[in-house]
Order: structure tokens, then C-alpha cells, then sequence
């Protein structure tokens, strides 16, 4: 059956393909979606694949593509038969090169055969779209409800057992951006390219509710889920244990949490739950649960042994959390150590959970003891009611559960919230530091994938763990950088820009840059921002000599982007004397902040303007009035300061005048700035012909440049003569490699024609394995992961043109 055939062969391929570098690797094999027409399997599968970099195959296109001028007037019984020789065709994995996820239409699996071949394949997902969507979307298109509920009736138990997995989407929610991310994020869990960490300092937040499709729910978990690194899905507590309900009832917690893993658990009424059906009632929902993608599946030590095996079969990439919860006392040494053993489930778990009512405070060291002593194979939750209940919570390092007085109807005696947990732990003495830093950024994101391999095998050998989390959303990276347990991430991508205003404090570099790459969460939960590549470059610009007579030196920066601002921002640190910038072929996208004043009763701003930056005004003096006001309402990141630039007000920007008139009106006004910092880094250029007059250029560094290199700026023809006359250093930021080009006509890459002026240069492997030992260091506060990292560095760039030596 396909789950011995997941656990003994595809895992069998991860664990050989990610063993040079540990970190998940999906498995190229061929996931299938189906599901109802206008479900969303097209629209959703093609932005899913897309993100993770698989191959995408509409099976009905393929077969009209196969079928073309061929099937015309057999009829509908030889079209089927070629729709199944294709999908026989397609389904294999056999010398695939990447994953490939295949569409299949609503209709083929009226097909026996079709139907047969998908109930053998592994994995089949079934998009589960409420029929009340799909109804109208599809009306539109002159199909009739009628007939629609009719072929729902007939194709919803196919559906369901020819499907291993279950991607419920939530009643009335049409927002593909966001589902299809979702999916994804499915994906990959299900193709076993995301492990789950379990982490000290972790919390378990119990979500407790009746439903959480309404409003108040939905809206209560967006702001409550702070600080839980799972979140416990109790379907026990749910109005209805209907499949259809408890999959929408997911859907809708999915929707609110940020890709927070869940806990699926059915409490049973003999342990402390409402759950009072069947031992078959039960296995059925706990095999949903596992369909649904779950995370985590709970799984009481007294359940049927065939009803275990069932789970252990199936349960996939899910964890188990083997658990015993009693309202007796605690048991003595032996009987405790027993509980804890028949809780790991044979080894199968990853967790044991034992709860048990405490009538003294030295209840919760004994639970821990005998939990440290018997689980040595995974991890424990030992949690004691009643007395000594809030004292096991100190001790409880992993998963603790959380209080939080909204999420649940009624929150267990004895339970504190996180921040009550770790104050207590502070004061014992019993916090430690954080050891565990995602890396955030898009989903394929070579660069990203590149420093996790290095930062997954630099750890193996530290206290310490990584995990790539494929995060583009701020909301997303917020919630983890929230966790007790993270002590901070490395950033790639738009989230660099966005998450700057969110930060605490930011360091000199960042606030330069406009951007951060790296975020220490300290012990108090302040978040701190850096950018790390700014560090990276000038670690570099240092290592060759460049800070001597610093003063002296003159720097060109060929391109813009947050990698041209780093750039920027390592020249000043360095106290060059003179830093040229070209960027005109693509305009910088500055990082801004928006503050709203209102001047209704005309008052005064409170601000003194300079207008000689071209579209800009710049703040020259806050004199009082209503940006003082601001000022002192709003977070010190927040303010307003003197040399920060007005680049638009309610909307209007292109001129200083336009600005001037805007702000004239006594109205409120929404206005966007750009920090002065950024703007003072460098001399722009709007024609490179001023290389002809420098006596002297110390070092050209290439930042973000569009597809044609430099060729589209202006004076570009005088930076071949450049090169060989004054043979600069010359520093390229980018890796992968690229090609630059350096002038319209011209054949030879910018690197190319400097290594044939004798000039050096700097590859952007080097600059990026400064970056990642910059952030480690940051992060860790340590310089012991270098040499790990070089190593990957070596492997990877083996073989490269003019690869460096790292070690």
C-alpha cells in the first residue's frame, strides 16, 4: 500500500539527497490534484507550482495536445481510453528531474480505469472547494446547479478514496494569492521537503472553540497566536464532528495563523476531552486529521493496537504525539515511567504527553524526572493539573501548553500564559539562550537554498538549528520571530524592505540601507534589525587592504536595489572619500515610511523645507507645530527627523512644487518619506563620461543591474577604457553568476574585460560567503560555524569558472 511504499522508498530518497547538506529535499515524483471543475485546481496548482519550482502538466491539455485531429468523431468511450493512456503515461516517476504536479479535470475519475490508476498512485490531493462556490462560477458558463449537485454526489466518495491528502478551502474565500501559497506550503509538507523543529522554549497554544468560521474567532486567533510555536486543533471541542465541517473548520484556522503547524487532537471524554463516539468514530477523524495535513496527530497510548497501526501506516510526514491524560494523582516512580514509555507509542512517537493531577508542588519535579529518565528517543510534555500545575509549566521545556483566555472556552486551572512561563523561568534561572534561526525569503530562492545548505551542516556540528521556511508575507515571519525559541532569522527577498518599520531598533547599516537581512530576537523580546551584506561587503573591502587611506580612495557602484544601498553603506562605514553611483536605468526603489498630520484647522506643520533634490523636499529642521506632534506620539522608529526626504503627499509625487502645493492645503495628508541616511550615501551619476577625469578609481562594485548589464546607462562605452587604464578592483555581488554586459555592442562581460585589464576581482561567491558568516556570527554570536559554512561554500562552487578557495 502507498504509505509502506512513502515511508520505506521516498523517505529512503530524501534522506540520500540531503545528507550532504541536511536539509529536506523533495523527492521528484508527481503529485496529483482533483477535484469539482472551477475548484481552483488550475488557477492554484499552476501559482503553486510556480512557487516551488516544480513542473506543472494539465492533463487535459496534455490529452488535447495528443488527441489533436485524431479522436474527432470516435466518440466519448475512445476518448476516455486515450485520457487513460496518457495519465499511465504521465504518472510515473522514472527519470524525472524535479517534482511535477499534474491537474486532472473534474470528470476523470468516471473513468474505472482512471480511477484505479489514481487509488495506486501516491499522492493524490482532492482540492475541496464548498459546492456553493464552485455552483456559481460555473452557472456562468450555462451549467445548472442541478446537474453540478448531482456530479458532486456521484464524484465526492471517488474523491475521497482515490485521495491520500485533503486541501479543504474555506467557504466564500476567493483570495488565489493567498490559497495558492497555501497549497504550496501543502506541497511541500507533503512531499517531506519541510521538517518540523521541536525546539525548547516552545509553546502549545490549545485552540478550544465551538467553530471558527465567524468573525470574533477568526479575529481572535489573527491577534492571539503570538508567541505559540503549534497550535493544538481540538476537534472535541468542535459543534459538529461532521468530516465536511471539521475539514472547513481547519480551513478557516489555516487562513488566520501565518503557517503555524498544527496539532490535531481528539481528546477522548475517559481522558479529560468531550470526545465520546467510537474507537472507529475516533480512528476515522484522526485519519482525517493526517489528510488534512496536520503537522502533528495525537494519539492517545490507549488506543486499539489495529486502530495505531492504521495511523502508523498512514500518517506520512505527520508527527505523533503519543499522550495519557488522567485525573488521579501522580502515580508512583514505576507506574509513571510506564505511562511515559507506553506514550512514545513503540518508539513511533515523537512526543510523550503526560498529564496527570498534581496535589503538591513537588508533583511537577517528580513528573519531570521520571519523563527525563525514561524518554530518551524524542521529546516529552509533562504537565501536571491542579497544585504544582503552573510550576511543571516552568519546567516544561518543549510544547508548553499556553493560556489564552480567548481561543478557549475554558482555560485549565493551573495554566499560565507564555509570558508568565518565561518570567518564572528567568527568574530560576532556567531561560536559556535561543538556539534555533530560520532563514525566510521566496520560496525558490536560489541564494536562500544556498545558505541554508551552509547554515544546516555548520550546525549539525553546534548547539544550534536552521530551517528554511519559505515565508514571503510579513505577517508570516512576524509570528515566528514572536517564538520564545527563535533567536533570530536571516532574511532574502521584499521582506527585507517590509519588515524594517516592524523592528524594535536597527542598527546604523540597516537604517542606511533602508533594508534588514538579519533579525536578533534578544531575551526580551525586542527585535533588532542588520544588514548583514552591508557587513559582508566591507569585511571583504577589508580583508584586501581597502580601509588604509580609506580617505584617499574613490568607489563606483554600477546598479541599485537593496544590494547597491549595502554597498553604499560599507563605502561610508568605510569612510571613503568619494562614492560615485549609476543607477539611471533603474530607478532605485527607496524604502519608505508613511506618516498622516492633519491640517483641517490650519495649523502649522512645524517643518523648514530645502527643494534642490531633484522630486524631493528635504526636511532641513522640525521647528514644532504638527510633525513635532507626531513625533512625540509615535515609536522613536517612527519619527521624523531632519534630513529625511517628502517623495509624495496623498498620493501626488514628481515634483517639489507639486509637493509644496499639496502640502499647502489645510486637509489631512498622508505623507511617504524616505530616510535622510539613504539618501546621502553617495554622488549619483547620470553619465558614466565622468570616469575620463578621475585620476584614479579604487574599486567598481556591480549591485542589482536589470537583464542588460550596464549597457543601457548612460556614458557605459567609457568603462572598457576605464578598466585598463586605471585597473580597479572590481567586486561582483551576484550568485549565481551572471553575465554583465558593459556597452550595447559589446561581447565580452564587464568580469571578463577586467580580468584582461589585469584588474582583481572579487566573485560573487566570496561576497555572499562573507554575507553568510556575517549573519551567523550575528545570529549566534559566535565565530565557530565559519568553518562549516566554507565547506559547503567549497562543494558548491567546485568546478565553477574561477570558483575561489574557501578553506
Amino acid at each position: 500500500s502507498w504509505p509502506v511504499r512513502l515511508d520505506d522508498l521516498l523517505r529512503a530518497i530524501m534522506t540520500s539527497e540531503a545528507a550532504s547538506s541536511n536539509e529536506p529535499v523533495a523527492p521528484c515524483f508527481t503529485a496529483v490534484i482533483v477535484g469539482m471543475r472551477g475548484a481552483g485546481k488550475r488557477s492554484l496548482g499552476s501559482a503553486a507550482a510556480s512557487r516551488l519550482g516544480w513542473a506543472y502538466v494539465d492533463l487535459d491539455v496534455a490529452v488535447a495536445a495528443r488527441s489533436e485531429g485524431i479522436m474527432e468523431g470516435q466518440g466519448r468511450d475512445s476518448f476516455r481510453r486515450f485520457e487513460e493512456e496518457v495519465l499511465s503515461e504521465t504518472l510515473p516517476g522514472v527519470g524525472l528531474q524535479e517534482p511535477r504536479l499534474l491537474v486532472c479535470g473534474a470528470g476523470h475519475v468516471d473513468s474505472d480505469r482512471v480511477y484505479e490508476t489514481l487509488q495506486q498512485h501516491w499522492p493524490v490531493i482532492w482540492m475541496d472547494a464548498p459546492l456553493e462556490d464552485v455552483i456559481p462560477r460555473l452557472e456562468l458558463h450555462g451549467q445548472s446547479g442541478a446537474e453540478l449537485r448531482e456530479a458532486y454526489r456521484l464524484r465526492k466518495p471517488k474523491y475521497l478514496q482515490c485521495s491520500d491528502f485533503r486541501f479543504p478551502i474555506l467557504k466564500d474565500d476567493a483570495d488565489v494569492e493567498a490559497n495558492a501559497h497555501a497549497l504550496a506550503r501543502f506541497l511541500n509538507w507533503v512531499a517531506g521537503a519541510y521538517e518540523l523543529p521541536l525546539k525548547p522554549d516552545s509553546f502549545l497554544l490549545p485552540l478550544m472553540l465551538p467553530s471558527y468560521t465567524e468573525a470574533a474567532p477568526a479575529e481572535c486567533l489573527r491577534t492571539g497566536i503570538s508567541g505559540a510555536d503549534i497550535l493544538e486543533f481540538r476537534v472535541d471541542w468542535l459543534s459538529s464532528l461532521d468530516h465536511d465541517f471539521v475539514a472547513q473548520q481547519m480551513a478557516a484556522v489555516r487562513c488566520q495563523v501565518n503557517g503555524a503547524p498544527i496539532l490535531f487532537t481528539v481528546r477522548s471524554s475517559s481522558q479529560g476531552g468531550k470526545f465520546s463516539g467510537s474507537a472507529q468514530q475516533c480512528l476515522e477523524l484522526l485519519l482525517l486529521g493526517l489528510s488534512l495535513g496536520a503537522e502533528l496527530l495525537d494519539v492517545e497510548s490507549s488506543m486499539p493496537r489495529e486502530s495505531l497501526e492504521q495511523i502508523m501506516k498512514c500518517r506520512g510526514q505527520s508527527l505523533l504525539v503519543g499522550s495519557f491524560h488522567t485525573s488521579e494523582r501522580v502515580p508512583e516512580t514505576a507506574e509513571l515511567k510506564r505511562i511515559f514509555n507506553e506514550s512514545m507509542l513503540g518508539n513511533a512517537a515523537a512526543i510523550s504527553r503526560v498529564v496527570v493531577k498534581g496535589e503538591a508542588r513537588e508533583d511537577a519535579w517528580h513528573l519531570q524526572q521520571a519523563a527525563a529518565e525514561t524518554v530518551t528517543n524524542g521529546d516529552f510534555i509533562g504537565i501536571c493539573t491542579g497544585v504544582g500545575g503552573p510550576l511543571s509549566s516552568v519546567l516544561n521545556r518543549v510544547l508548553c501548553p499556553m493560556a489564552h483566555p480567548s481561543l478557549s472556552v475554558k482555560v485549565p486551572a493551573g495554566q499560565l500564559s507564555r509570558d508568565d512561563v518565561l518570567v518564572c523561568r528567568e527568574t530560576l534561572s532556567l531561560l536559556g539562550s535561543a538556539r534555533h534561526f530560520p532563514l525566510f525569503g521566496p520560496w525558490n530562492d536560489v541564494l536562500l537554498k544556498l545558505f541554508s545548505k551552509a547554515f544546516c551542516a555548520a550546525c549539525s556540528s553546534e548547539a544550534y538549528s536552521c530551517q528554511r521556511e519559505p515565508i514571503e508575507v510579513q505577517e508570516e515571519a512576524l509570528r515566528q520571530l514572536s517564538l520564545a525559541s527563535v533567536g533570530g532569522a536571516l532574511f532574502q527577498g521584499p521582506l527585507r524592505n517590509a519588515l524594517l518599520p516592524c523592528l524594535d531598533e536597527a542598527s546604523e547599516a540597516a537604517t542606511c540601507v533602508g533594508a534588514v537581512d538579519c533579525v536578533i530576537r534578544c531575551q526580551d523580546g525586542r527585535l533588532v534589525g542588520e544588514s548583514s551584506e552591508s557587513i559582508a561587503i566591507g569585511k571583504r573591502l577589508q580583508k584586501l587592504g581597502l580601509q588604509e587611506r580609506a580617505e584617499q580612495r574613490v568607489a563606483l557602484v554600477l546598479g541599485g536595489g537593496i544590494v547597491g544601498r549595502s554597498a553604499l553603506a560599507a563605502l561610508r562605514n568605510l569612510k571613503f572619500g568619494r562614492t560615485l553611483h549609476a543607477n539611471s536605468t533603474v530607478p532605485d526603489e527607496l524604502p519608505t515610511f508613511a506618516i498622516t498630520v492633519d491640517r483641517s484647522d490650519h495649523d502649522l506643520l512645524g517643518i523648514n523645507l530645502s527643494h534642490n533634490n531633484g522630486n524631493m523636499l528635504k526636511i532641513e529642521q522640525i521647528t514644532g507645530g504638527l510633525f513635532l506632534e507626531w513625533n512625540q506620539q509615535q515609536h522613536p522608529r517612527d519619527s521624523v527627523r531632519p534630513g529625511d526626504c517628502i517623495v509624495a503627499v496623498n498620493g501626488v509625487a514628481g515634483s517639489a512644487s507639486r509637493l509644496v502645493e499639496q502640502l499647502s492645503k489645510n486637509q489631512v495628508h498622508e505623507i511617504l518619506l524616505v530616510r535622510g541616511e539613504i539618501i546621502d550615501l553617495s554622488d549619483p551619476l547620470d553619465d558614466l563620461a565622468v570616469l575620463t577625469s578621475l585620476p584614479t578609481l579604487d574599486v567598481i562594485i556591480l549591485a542589482d543591474l536589470p537583464s542588460n548589464g550596464c549597457s543601457g546607462m548612460a556614458g557605459c562605452s567609457w568603462i572598457p577604457p576605464t578598466l585598463v587604464r586605471v585597473r580597479p578592483l572590481v567586486v561582483e555581488t551576484a550568485w549565481p553568476p551572471r553575465e554583465v554586459k558593459m556597452t550595447p555592442s559589446s561581447s565580452t562581460s564587464l568580469l571578463e574585460a577586467a580580468r584582461q585589464a589585469g584588474c582583481d576581482v572579487v566573485e560573487g561567491s566570496e561576497v555572499r560567503f562573507e554575507h553568510a558568516c556575517a549573519c551567523a556570527k550575528l545570529l549566534t554570536r559566535a565565530d565557530t560555524l565559519q568553518a562549516g559554512i566554507a565547506k559547503v561554500f567549497q562543494r558548491e562552487m567546485e568546478g565553477l569558472p574561477n570558483a575561489p578557495m574557501f578553506l
